[in-house]
């Protein structure tokens, strides 16, 4: 079966580290590539060749095509070429585009459900630009936008490029996750794409019911079944963004208990939701926070923070992290690399958290070497969430490279003056 190119269509952008590829019938009935980039006298037979191997994946035997790109990397090219094929074919060809194995699984570490999860940052799903340099910021979790930070009209486009880049990017150690559409939008096409490239998880927006895990787990399965990856290995963050969904918390945060491993909280969505305005002091926002925070915890998943939309306010950034975490969360939104630092400052277990978790775990010990069951801290009794809470704080420290040792305590004083000397 062959895609047949039927109209004239084209796919990306003359934003720096992006292209414009048009794709459209050729009479000659053959393949016909030019690229008109500013380096083109270098690398038009290496993008020829990659052109050619795409088209040949996705069945295409006749068409023109034409890239028109400056200084774009190779996944952008294939992913812009894919799209303008896309737009160029009928229902018939798109079927075919979707059932086509376009990129490769790489090979990536196993993301655990206590993964440390200090920030999220959004990257847009349509911007080469962003996403090219998206690894080097340190962000515990990358969240790659397909749904608010791209336009209806370039939701198609944003879903190739984020399935490319995600085969093609090295993103480090952040743990990569891609926030779908809903499915009442084209959020099961989505998940069609990006899983052929094996992200740690998928962002489900505006989570209203239990079923609506139920439902997107379902058609991960699918898409993991047919493209051959590992069963329940792509994990769900789940995005509590209207009152509804804070009402039914509960229920969602116990729903798809082998892929839920956390439930963020969308704050520009709820307070919309409810006819309500962000202040800085965020009161309309503790009875939302604390509900989410319980049915989480309940449930046994992290929980993580609405993004801080105020780049320039570093002081408010760190006071509002450190409400939030006060009240539990496990991390938070971010909209700007800079945000990440304070975020981890914020999240990262102080001297003095180190040191009671330090003492909690030598009480422990020697309880357990006296055969005790009764563990006690000074005056204080040590009970499983007390310990497990250290044992956390332990792990944060090791995973994130902080020194683990004791506090000193100050020398007591003797009692005696001492002597002044004289002239």
């Amino acid at each position: 079966m062959s895609v047949e190119i039927l109209n004239r269509a084209c796919a990306g952008s003359e934003e720096k580290d992006d292209c414009i590829v048009a794709v459209g019938p050729n009479e000659a009935k053959a393949i016909w590539i030019k690229y008109l980039g500013k380096t083109a006298w270098m690398f038009d037979e290496h993008v020829s060749a990659i052109c050619e191997k795409l088209l040949k994946k996705l069945g295409v035997k006749c068409a023109k095509v034409e890239i028109n790109g400056k200084d774009a990397l190779d996944y952008v090219i294939l992913a812009r070429l894919e799209c303008a094929i896309h737009r160029a074919t009928n229902d018939e060809g798109r079927m075919r585009i979707a059932a086509v194995r376009t990129v490769d699984a790489p090979t990536r570490f196993k993301t655990e459900k206590n993964h440390l999860r200090r920030s999220r940052l959004y990257i847009p799903g349509n911007s080469p630009r962003m996403m090219n340099s998206a690894g080097v910021y340190g962000a515990d979790c990358l969240l790659l936008d397909l749904e608010d930070a791209v336009s209806p009209a370039e939701k198609d486009a944003a879903r190739f490029l984020v399935k490319h880049a995600l085969a093609f990017l090295d993103f480090g150690f952040s743990e990569l996750f891609v926030r779908i559409n809903p499915f009442s939008v084209c959020g099961r096409e989505d998940v069609t794409q990006v899983l052929q490239a094996a992200p740690h998880g998928l962002t489900i927006p505006k989570v209203e019911d239990d079923d609506d895990l139920k439902d997107a787990c379902k058609t991960m399965g699918e898409a993991e079944s047919f493209r051959g990856l590992e069963d329940h290995s792509t994990k769900i963050m789940s995005i509590i963004e209207t009152a509804k969904g804070v009402l039914k918390a509960k229920d969602i945060a116990k729903a798809a208990p082998k892929r839920h491993v956390v439930m963020a909280f969308g704050a520009e969505d709820y307070t919309r939701d409810i006819g309500a305005e962000r202040s800085r002091e965020g009161d309309e926002l503790l009875f939302p926070r604390c509900t989410i925070v319980v049915a989480a915890k309940a449930a046994g998943i992290q929980v993580s923070d609405t993004v801080f939309a105020d780049v320039e306010d570093c002081d408010a950034l760190l006071a509002e992290t450190r409400k939030i975490k006060s009240l539990g969360f496990d991390g938070k939104g971010a909209i700007n690399p800079r945000q990440i630092g304070l975020m981890h400052e914020v999240f990262n277990p102080s001297p003095e958290e180190i040191d009671y978790a330090l003492r909690v775990m030598d009480a422990i010990g020697e309880a357990k070497a006296k055969g005790s069951g009764v563990i006690a801290l000074g005056s204080k009794m040590i009970d499983a969430p007390v310990a497990a809470r250290a044992g956390r704080i332990i792990a944060i420290a090791k995973r994130t490279g902080l020194e683990i040792k004791r506090i000193e305590e100050e020398p007591k004083a003797s009692g005696k003056k001492a002597d002044a000397g004289g002239e």
